[in-house]
């Protein structure tokens, strides 16, 4: 299926979509910008309907099991407080007078997205950020994806029809490479969520000019050698900047890519027959990549799995808060 024009597609309307696409986007970019203030408008009347329940029937029938515990999770970071306090951090003070002169904020054009399948709701959450800096956003939509981005785009081009001309989702396999190529030549950037076979991937995708924009899933490691080193320990988390996850639950800040990193290494490490201490003071978002930062490293067993226990602790659940008011942090 394709999404374009504010309207779900059958495949068979690929070649004429693509075959319109570059005419299509260099009309929009020549008009009015898109205003941030209308993407959060559109934002906040879907995240209403997601609140009142009214989507749930959708969000069954097009997502997998447990979709909904997850977007109830991340609820927190498409609020329009966490997104306006998002875009203030990242593109506040950037424009306005230089010792040379004036600089100013603009979108980059065209973005590529190659969205991954490992959490529900991420090709619209990549498809957002593009929204929200004004650019045009071509979604090469995962393989396990059902129906649930589609659904949400034409919900959102419902909500605002200003936004119908910024979002484009394709349901292409890898092996489609001819159709990626022609998307990617119309890219200015390519967003690449994923490891680093993904991000090789894109690569060869990007052509001469469009800038690569790496994205979630990569993971770092540091260990602490030693049980009983416990200043050592901490003198290790103190050293690499950033907050706790433990920290961001605390303040609801923890975003899709701290869930898509961490499902991802839980599932990579059962393979290997292995688990982590999960619990969110042993890891730091820095950057977009998610760090260990302890020392423990166990045999796998399922009971202590992130999906069995850990899961518990990354978000504001009663086993969270009983913690955090034990320990003072409530």
């Amino acid at each position: 299926m394709i999404f374009a024009g504010g309207k779900i597609l059958p495949d068979t309307e690929l070649n004429p979509v693509l075959g319109c696409l570059e005419e299509e986007t260099a009309q929009t970019l020549s008009g009015p910008p898109l205003e941030t203030e209308t993407v959060l408008n559109a934002l906040d009347a879907l995240v209403r309907e997601l609140d009142s329940g009214a989507l749930d029937d959708l969000i069954a029938q097009y997502a997998p099991p447990g979709a909904r515990e997850e977007l109830t999770r991340v609820r927190p970071q498409i609020s329009r407080a966490a997104l306006e306090e998002r875009l203030a951090l990242e593109l506040g003070g950037l424009a306005g007078p230089r010792p040379f002169g004036r600089s100013q904020v603009r979108p980059l054009g065209v973005l590529l997205h190659i969205a991954p399948g490992n959490m529900p709701g991420l090709p619209v959450y990549t498809a957002l950020e593009g929204l929200l800096t004004g650019n045009i956003n071509l979604i090469k939509l995962p393989h396990g994806d059902k129906g649930l981005s589609l659904a949400a785009f034409q919900l959102l081009t419902e909500q605002e029809p200003r936004l119908a001309p910024y979002l484009y989702a394709f349901d292409l396999s890898s092996g489609q490479r001819e159709e990626l190529d022609a998307l990617a030549a119309l890219a200015d950037g390519l967003v690449a969520w994923g490891g680093d076979g993904a991000i090789e991937a894109a690569r060869t995708l990007a052509g001469p000019g469009c800038k690569l924009i790496e994205w979630g899933h990569r993971l770092s490691f540091a260990y602490v050698s030693g049980y009983e080193d416990r200043e050592g320990e901490l003198l290790l988390k103190e050293l690499l900047p950033g907050e706790t996850v433990y920290q961001l639950v605390l303040r609801g800040a923890v975003e899709p890519w701290h869930w898509a990193q961490v499902r991802a290494l839980s599932q990579s490490l059962r393979g290997a027959g292995l688990n982590l201490d999960w619990f969110p003071t042993n890891f730091i978002g820095r950057e977009g990549i998610l760090y260990y930062v302890d020392y423990e490293c166990n045999p796998y067993m399922d009971q202590w799995s992130f999906e069995s226990w850990g899961v518990r602790y990354w978000s504001r659940t009663p086993e969270f808060d009983a913690y955090a008011k034990e320990h003072g942090d409530s």
